[in-house]
């Protein structure tokens, strides 16, 4: 069994956080990398595209 650690995939550290560990924000890079729609809430397409790469959908079809 494996997981997808969705958060890493579209969030980068949020330099201005004081806590520890520093809390993490969506990505707002160019396009592809543009996690953020803007509302700092809501997760662009190119965001979902991203995260759905990541699963390994062979590892979902039927053992063999």
């Amino acid at each position: 069994m494996s997981y997808v650690d969705a958060e890493a995939i579209v969030a980068v550290t949020d330099a201005a956080s004081t806590t520890d560990p520093q809390a993490l924000k969506l990505g707002n890079d160019t396009a592809p990398a543009d996690f953020d729609s803007g509302d700092h809430v809501n997760l662009t397409a190119d965001a979902y595209s991203t995260i759905s790469n990541a699963f390994d959908l062979a590892s979902l079809g039927p053992d063999a």
